[in-house]
């Protein structure tokens, strides 16, 4: 797995292995980015943050293959200031 971040978000390129071939991505990505919720990843996944490498779009139910590249776009964390 290697990383690429820039100023506004982190770009991630994986390579689905082995024990990912056949799961579904939405799963994949959770046992992989282990840092972040399902949710959080169903989220990135519905808003077009993950795709294939060939710039093919990715649903979260869709079963990976061995080998398949996925590229990942975590976006920035945006501060939330609380007000009364």
């Amino acid at each position: 797995m290697s990383t690429a971040a820039d100023d506004e978000s982190e770009t991630l390129r994986l390579t689905v292995d082995s024990a990912g071939a056949g799961q579904r991505a939405d799963v994949y990505l959770a046992s992989v980015l282990t840092q972040h919720s399902r949710s959080y990843i169903k989220k990135l996944i519905d808003d077009e943050c993950v795709t294939f490498a060939h710039g093919g779009k990715l649903k979260a139910n869709t079963r990976l293959v061995g080998k398949q590249e996925l590229v990942v776009v975590i976006p920035e964390a945006v501060e939330l200031a609380a007000q009364p």
